[in-house]
């Protein structure tokens, strides 16, 4: 990183996320082919260097590729979202650490600006996280978030795993390696789009002209050339106050035919999103209930009389729209969307509106009992018992992080 360029962005990018959290507690995996799956087992999300290599799209459905897989002995494992979401967070703490103005772009990228840090500072970093977590990160460096993104999609490939782009001097001959679909911000239209006139490297199209790219690609595409150039368009953003709306959707294990178990999986779903908002730090003024049938889609919405997160409200308003929205039929998956959402610190309630703070006590006891002794120690008995409904999960992990029955158990022979 030359002494004279002091601004800019670092992307920290865990590498093969789902796929190394897996291999945290499993390091006899490392090496070898290992997959995460979807929701019921469904589809392939993640893989290891190893599985990419087999030719595995991102997204194949597992059937397709189940023979090559058991051929070449690949472990497949369910999603665990949980264990992945601590993970994050422990990523995220560590890099906070480094830089106060972390900015998270998702559950394993999160930006952080350059003030004059060298490259030693970020293989310190680099060694840092994996020491403290486990969890192998490239790292990109360059003058804006596009060029970072570069970056980070070479160090990938680099034994380092840490790429500079911060001397304007080597841009044009990386970004002539880079395929148009590999930029940030491009996607499979503008990449179609781009092709048929001729546009296929990031150099390409840096070099394009502004006029052409704003008739085409409009002002999102001109900033994208911008920022290939190295003027920073995109500027950093350290909160989530802009965040419109949160869905918590899943597609259930098998089949609904019953109304009980249907209430029972909407239930659920409210639940889990009411603690999804509440960690969040957000309360809804509106939810959104939607079911899909063999035969379509049904939704209706009910505005809350006060913006909450409460689990015992979203769970009584959800259960109302159900008795709206059911009739006889095969139901698939459900989903609440929650929307008009406020900061905690901002709602304003008037007299009428005391419960609410019951609610907040209510709430805050049960995520510490759940926190403390593990996810569902404590539940509405409307989210049901059996739960024959649930996401099929055949090759799930414990949750070592976040759950006290599922801790890791160590034995020693007797000396």
């Amino acid at each position: 990183m030359p002494s004279t360029v002091c601004k800019g962005f670092a992307l920290i990018d865990c590498n093969n996320f789902f796929v190394s959290c897996e291999r945290v507690f499993k390091p006899h995996l490392n090496f070898l082919p290992v997959a995460v799956l979807s929701t019921n087992d469904g589809c392939i999300i993640a893989r290891s260097q190893e599985v990419k290599d087999l030719g595995v799209p991102m997204g194949a459905p597992l059937f397709e590729y189940k023979n090559l897989l058991e051929r070449h002995k690949a472990y497949l494992f369910s999603s665990n979202f949980n264990l992945y979401a601590d993970f994050s967070d422990r990523v995220m703490q560590v890099i906070s650490q480094f830089s106060s103005d972390l900015e998270i772009y998702s559950i394993d990228e999160a930006f952080v600006p350059i003030d004059c840090q060298t490259l030693e500072d970020f293989r310190y970093l680099k060694e840092r996280i994996f020491q403290w977590t486990g969890i192998p990160v490239s790292i990109g460096l360059g003058p804006t978030k596009t060029l970072a993104k570069v970056a980070a999609h070479k160090a990938k490939k680099m034994n380092d795993k840490l790429y500079s782009l911060m001397d304007p001097k080597t841009h044009d001959a990386i970004l002539k390696t880079i395929p148009i679909r590999d930029i940030w911000g491009i996607g499979r239209a503008q990449n179609k789009k781009l092709h048929s006139h001729q546009i296929i490297t990031a150099y390409d199209l840096k070099v394009a002209s502004e006029g052409w790219i704003r008739r085409k690609l409009h002002l999102p595409g001109l900033r994208t050339v911008l920022e290939l150039r190295g003027t920073p368009c995109y500027v950093p953003e350290v909160n989530d106050s802009k965040r419109k709306s949160l869905i918590y959707s899943k597609s259930f294990g098998s089949s609904i035919t019953s109304y009980e178990h249907l209430s029972e999986a909407v239930a659920h779903y409210a639940a889990k999103a009411a603690l999804k908002i509440r960690n969040k730090g957000y309360s809804a003024h509106l939810l959104t209930l939607y079911l899909k049938r063999r035969d379509g889609f049904a939704t209706q919405t009910a505005s809350l009389s006060f913006p909450s997160n409460s689990t015992s409200i979203y769970i009584e308003t959800s259960l109302k729209l159900l008795k709206q929205l059911y009739i006889k039929g095969v139901y698939l998956k459900a989903g609440i969307q929650l929307n008009q959402l406020a900061s905690q610190k901002n709602i304003q309630l008037d007299l009428t509106h005391s419960e609410n703070q019951s609610q907040k006590e209510l709430m805050k006891t049960l995520d510490a009992v759940n926190q403390r002794y593990g996810e569902n120690t404590l539940f509405y008995a409307a989210e049901g018992f059996s739960r024959s409904w649930s996401c099929k999960a055949k090759h799930k992990t414990p949750d070592y992080t976040t759950n006290w029955n599922d801790i890791l158990r160590v034995k020693m022979d007797a000396l």
